[in-house]
Parts: C-alpha cells; structure tokens; sequence
C-alpha cells in the first residue's frame, strides 16, 4: 500500500512537470492529484517520516520574500480604486504554494532528477509542436501548445538556461546529461523562432550567470554570441537590432507605455491604482500618438510602479533580492554535494538571472504558464538545498 501510494503520487508529480510547459490546466490538475495522493501518505503509519518536512524547513530562508511579495499585493488591492476586482485578483496568489510542496514531494537526488528530465522533456514536446505549426503561423513566430508566442518565449527561456546549467554540472554520463545534451538546441533553436527580444536578452543573461559560476575567465561567452546576433542575416538580425533602435516601431509603442506608467506613478505613487484596470487608465494616460491598446504596460518594474507604487517596487526588490542571495549561499554551501543537486541549483540560480532580465521587457510576472514554471524551478532549489542532508528512501 505504502509503495503504490508513493508511486501514484510520483507519477502526477511528473506529468505535473511534463505539462508545465504545455498546458496549465492538466498541469495545475496532476499537482493537485499528485498532491492527494501526498496527503494521504501521511495517513500511512509506514509514510509518517520526518523526512516529508524537511522541503519545509528548506523553505524557511524564503518566509521574508515570499512574504514580501503576498504584502504588496494585499496593500495594492486594498487601497485600489477598484477594491473587490482587486481583492478578485489575490487569486493569483495560490501559485506561491508551488514553492513548498514541490520542496516537500522531491526529497532525493532520484526524484530531483526524474522531475528536471521530465520537464525537460515537456520543453521538448512544446518545441515540436511549435516547429510542426509554424508554417502555418500568419506572424512567422513560433507558438507552442500555450496560445500566445511571448508566453511560450517565457517558458523556453527557463528551460533552456535549466538545461544548459545541468549541462555545466551533470558528468557526462548521466542519464539527464544525455536528456539535456538533446533538449538544449532543441530548445534554444525554438526560442530563437519566437522572435521575442526580451527571452532573447533574459537567455543571454542565464547563460552569463552559467559562466560566471562555472566558467568565470569565459563569462564574455553568451555576450559574443548576443552581438553576433546582430549581424546575421535575415529576421534574426532584424529582430536583435530593434532591441536597441529606440525609433524602431515596437520599441516606439513600447516607449509610449512606459511613459504613460511614469505619469501613473507620479498620481498614484505610493500603492498604485491596483490589481485591475490597467486597460482603461492606460488609455486615459497614454501618448495621443500611441496605437496600442495595452492591458499591462510590458516591465515589471514599471507596470509594479503604476499598479502597486512604491510598495510594489520595494516588495520587488526584497521578494527577488532574498531569493537571489539565498540562491547564491545555497550553490555555495553545496560545494560537495551530488551533481544532480548543483546542477539543479545552478540551473535556478540561471533561470532567476533570466527571469529577471526578461521581466523588464515583459510584464512576466503576470503570465500563469511562466510564474508557475519559475515558481516550481525555485521550489526545486528549495529541495536541492537540504537534499545533502537527506538519505536515499524509497
């Protein structure tokens, strides 16, 4: 019973892992049948083992962030013009639960494993697909299972610097090495064909974060590739030359959304206007010359800004600053700990700096697919960082 219970469980677990990538809805539904059958374990007397909390005491050093970032939400939808839709969006919430259970559910240097390949191997099936449909795409970008190419630029972006962080760490003879060496160009191949320029940048960040904890005398790396970028022919070069043509048609309308945010803040400077209504008070602040109608204002720091004010940009700093520097002591104090573990650490270490960078391009911070993606890589970091301490059990 106990081992049937334990291989239920581990079964949602992964096709958790594998959907993340590929539809939120069977995803958010195999967690929550994974997370059932991880309920009921406690119920069995040869399942009742301490173990099972120590994902919670890996999670104690993010209590301050994570906190920090239910705060800004709870002051910005109080005090919004629109309260109850406000209140309504705290929904968004929940996704931070994320962090401790898959910090409770992975325990071993197995299990770590399996769930880092079968995300992988989602990120594999999201990129097909995309590769399939292309050409029948009217834009020319690619698009995976999710609807949207932006978001599905947000996903690669993690899986790809994931992958290649597991390929900097993992001997080459491992089972996910070989998982990884076939997931990354697959990967990296399908992200270029997004054309989205802040993934882009967001890659070439995770990659230099890879090389300056792995490979620091070769941390220019990633940066040569980005400018080579620039010279080569056709939609690639066009597309890597507009991230910096400040005349450039996307970038004009982009510009017009950041200046609409700065004049939000400067009237509401201190909780923002809230959860709900960017749309309508876009409109109201927005350049005449503007053609967009926008719904968030593309970075996080200045849709944060407009929407939660100072609050917002604080809890930011503190949310994203406590997690990097946990990170960073966690990859440290893991010096000899298995490959699977650094790699797993430096892989989230990666997909942090990624995310980071991306978000001042795109409001990512508001995509479910991509949040609950980057929560989960850090409720992997969670379970990497006591998983020294963890014995083998089956």
């Amino acid at each position: 019973m106990a081992r049937a219970l334990e291989s239920i469980f581990f079964f949602f677990l992964l096709a958790f892992a594998i959907f993340a990538s590929i539809s939120v809805a069977f995803s958010e539904t195999a967690l929550g049948f994974a997370t059932f059958f991880w309920l009921i374990g406690f119920a069995h007397p040869a399942l009742r083992r301490p173990a099972r909390w120590e994902g919670i005491r890996a999670c104690v050093p993010l209590l301050v962030p994570l906190a920090a970032w239910v705060l800004c939400y709870l002051v910005a939808a109080w005090f919004a013009e629109d309260r109850a839709g406000s209140m309504a969006k705290l929904s968004k919430l929940t996704v931070l639960a994320v962090v401790p259970l898959i910090a409770m559910m992975v325990r071993t240097p197995k299990r770590l494993a399996f769930v880092l390949g079968a995300l992988l191997l989602g990120g594999i099936a999201t990129s097909v697909y995309g590769f399939v449909t292309l050409p029948h795409r009217a834009n020319g970008r690619l698009t995976g299972y999710v609807a949207f190419y932006m978001t599905t630029a947000g996903l690669l972006l993690q899986l790809t610097v994931l992958g290649a962080a597991l390929l900097a760490a993992l001997p080459k003879r491992s089972a996910l090495f070989r998982v990884a060496l076939i997931a990354v160009p697959v990967l990296a191949v399908a992200l270029l064909l997004t054309y989205t320029r802040g993934a882009w940048i967001g890659a070439v960040a995770g990659l230099t974060a890879i090389f300056i904890a792995r490979f620091p005398r070769l941390f220019y790396i990633p940066i040569v590739l980005a400018i080579l970028a620039n010279v080569m022919p056709g939609p690639v070069r066009d597309t890597a030359r507009s991230a910096w043509d400040l005349n450039h048609p996307r970038n004009r309308e982009r510009l017009f959304m950041y200046e609409a945010g700065a004049r939000i803040f400067r009237d509401y400077p201190v909780t923002g206007i809230g959860l709900t209504g960017m749309k309508e008070k876009y409109l109201s602040y927005r350049d005449p010359a503007a053609r967009e109608h926008a719904v968030h204002l593309h970075s996080v720091p200045i849709h944060l800004a407009a929407s939660m004010g100072i609050v917002g940009i604080v809890c930011w700093c503190i949310t994203f600053g406590g997690i990097l520097i946990w990170l960073v002591r966690s990859f440290r104090r893991r010096a000899h700990a298995p490959p699977v573990v650094r790699g797993a650490l430096l892989g989230v270490m990666a997909v942090w700096a990624g995310f980071f960078v991306n978000g001042f391009f795109e409001w990512n911070l508001g995509d479910v697919e991509v949040i609950t993606l980057f929560w989960t890589m850090i409720g992997l970091a969670a379970a990497a960082s006591v998983m020294e301490e963890a014995p083998e059990r089956n």
